[in-house]
């Protein structure tokens, strides 16, 4: 089977080629585009309470009959005869749903009102062979193989006592799966998951398709595979049939038909559609249908119903099959577009924006243009370290950001660069502050305010690092990276229990929000040092937390590209912070494991400087004085690219 896939290209390069069957890392299972950190400790549990219990029981399923080797759980159907994923004449492929599915490793999680259940599909070794290229395979290629993944989920509204069962495949890239392993992706735990999720009823009517990557979620639509050149970029997901094996690894394999799955026909507005919901939507709304277009036999949308005693037939996708005669596209009629996006902060515009198709070869002269009393200061981005003009070869996605500054200085802008914190070229990280100390907590002195056991006599924890900052300082960005959803917090008002009409934590009767002693907090997931890393930022000012992305004009929200040296928010004193001695930002460093878990970690060794240790202590316990010192303070190479 081959789909095809219209959605951005997130190019990668990896010299594995070995097929991901191991799993590297695993994370938390969080609803990773819901849940903040806190909803992690707080409110994710498995249900223990029986009146909040499902009605996902064992046996739900068995009346409800499916196609048994119909890997992606959608019926489609080819031109002329039915596919061998579809059932034989004589009811002979049909299976009960429930013979599919591994309850062992269900999970289960509850997010405010919403209890969410996902039961795996069992799958063996040898299932699931799927690959997602740019490029339409004729045959296998190992090293870009996939392992595709099929989930039953509940979603219970304990509100409404609404109800919704949904089946979702998701179909990595092999990049996403060879780097971080065929089980660290699911329906409640796609943080880091690139790929598509095709949505089915439960007798496999077509429901939606999204796509996801480092770009927003997006719908997707159904369309005829002729027609792909009236989309933006496609995609091809290729389903093998194994014709043996040869020491546990798929021998050959062939295709037997084809789906065509479009994210944007080129007639639609100027900027890319962002899906208008993104997995809430299973959650806060009845489900939309499966979308089609584009097709020159037209299509309908899909909404089968689930129950009965056999597969839908009726609300099945027609136009959008090509049996397995499809003649793939010679490389050169395959059209990709990338997208230059440039944008501005402060005085002064740029050049070269726009989309190129990769068969234009086209080179393209960007330039940053300051205003009359301004001059160019940098660029964040792809553009990073370079001048003001440079001229190259479009052929990926460029986003990138111009900062411009005032001729006279402004001391009062935190974007001007004299206020910007100092970076290090050898190490590629700025620091939060402009100014760095360590604020202590009161009762156990400078120490208190570092990482480790260092509090009550060496009894208590300390999870990051203290650094001295008035309500409403100025916080950056150390790392280039993305605003995660784990830890993301911005709602909390300052606490103050000697005020009227509040509750017993000192938070304004009526405010029944996150609680958490961090305050408001966003968390930034990046790379240091070749690892993957978070470093979270508590207790952030009420109110207004976070600054405004230039890149979308609203604040930093999860998923939002951020990079380093850019306004992040402000400092506060929200959470445990409305009573301590030294108002701070308390900078929190976690380092991905070899079991694919963050760790806590000592922010001491990504800061750029270090605290101010005596050199006789060799153990670390007594600090000179408060100053972070042996900071690097260097300046950007910019060079012009003409």
């Amino acid at each position: 089977m081959r789909v095809v896939v219209l959605f951005p290209i997130l190019p990668k390069t990896y010299s594995n080629n070995q097929l991901c069957m191991k799993a590297f890392l695993r994370f938390c299972p969080l609803l990773a585009m819901l849940l903040s950190l806190c909803a992690c400790v707080e409110e994710v549990f498995s249900l223990k309470n029986d009146a909040l219990k499902t009605a996902v029981d064992k046996g739900s399923f068995e009346d409800i009959l499916v196609q048994r080797n119909n890997l992606l759980f959608t019926n489609v159907k080819s031109s002329g005869t039915l596919s061998r994923t579809r059932s034989a004449s004589d009811g002979s492929d049909l299976v009960s749903l429930e013979s599919l599915l591994d309850r062992s490793k269900t999970e289960t999680i509850v997010f405010k009102n919403y209890h969410i259940v996902q039961i795996p599909f069992k799958q063996s070794e040898e299932d699931g062979r799927a690959s997602l290229s740019d490029s339409d395979q004729d045959t296998f290629v190992e090293d870009i193989i996939s392992v595709v993944r099929k989930f039953l989920v509940e979603i219970s509204d304990t509100l409404s006592g609404t109800r919704r069962q949904i089946v979702a495949t998701l179909v990595p890239t092999p990049d996403n799966c060879r780097i971080y392993g065929a089980d660290s992706y699911s329906y409640i735990n796609k943080e880091t998951f690139e790929g598509v999720i095709l949505y089915s009823d439960l007798d496999g009517s077509f429901r939606s398709v999204n796509s996801y990557g480092l770009r927003p979620i997006r719908d997707a639509y159904v369309i005829d595979p002729k027609d792909s050149l009236n989309y933006f970029r496609v995609r091809y997901i290729n389903v093998y049939e194994a014709k043996g094996t040869t020491r546990g690894s798929v021998n050959g394999g062939q295709i037997t038909e084809s789906v065509c799955v479009a994210e944007m026909p080129k007639e639609e507005d100027d900027g890319w559609m962002n899906s208008s919901s993104d997995d809430d939507r299973w959650i806060d709304e009845e489900p939309r249908g499966g979308r089609t277009g584009g097709g020159t036999s037209g299509g309908s949308n899909s909404r089968g119903t689930t129950g009965g005693k056999g597969p839908n037939t009726e609300n099945v996708i027609d136009s959008c099959v090509v049996t397995g005669e499809y003649k793939p596209k010679k490389e050169e009629d395959d059209v990709i577009w990338y997208s230059v996006s440039l944008y501005s902060v402060g005085k002064g515009s740029t050049s070269g924006s726009g989309r190129y198709s990769n068969r234009e070869h086209k080179y393209v002269v960007c330039e940053a243009i300051p205003d009359a009393n301004a001059y160019f200061d940098r660029w964040t981005g792809d553009f990073g370290g370079r001048g003001e003009v440079l001229e190259f070869l479009v052929n990926k996605d460029v986003t990138s950001t111009a900062y411009f500054a005032s001729m006279t200085g402004d001391f009062n802008d935190p974007l001007d660069p004299a206020n910007r914190p100092c970076f290090s070229k050898a190490t590629k990280v700025g620091n939060p502050l402009n100014n760095m100390s360590i604020a202590s907590p009161g009762w156990s002195g400078l120490r208190g305010g570092t990482f480790g056991y260092v509090r009550n006599g060496g009894t208590k924890f300390h999870s990051g690092l203290d650094l001295y900052a008035e309500e409403g300082t100025p916080v950056y960005a150390m790392i280039d990276g993305m605003i995660s959803s784990n830890s993301y917090v911005i709602e909390q008002p300052n606490r103050d229990p000697t005020a009227k009409d509040v509750d017993d934590k000192g938070y304004p009767l009526g405010y029944s929000g996150d609680k958490d002693g961090a305050g408001n907090r966003v968390t930034i997931i990046g790379q240091y040092n070749g690892q993957d890393v978070q470093l979270g930022y508590w207790h952030l000012q009420a109110g207004s937390p976070l600054a405004i992305n230039p890149r979308s004009g609203s604040v930093y929200k999860p998923g939002d590209q951020i990079f380093r040296g850019e306004l992040l928010g402000y400092s506060g004193k929200s959470g445990n912070a409305y009573n301590v001695t030294n108002k701070h930002l308390h900078l929190v460093y976690k380092i991905k494991n070899s079991k694919g878990n963050y760790i806590y970690a000592n922010p001491e060794l990504i800061i750029n400087g270090s605290v101010n240790w005596m050199d006789s202590e060799s153990s670390g316990t007594i600090i000179i004085d408060d100053l972070i010192i042996n900071i690097e303070c260097d300046t950007e190479n910019k060079h012009n690219l003409l």
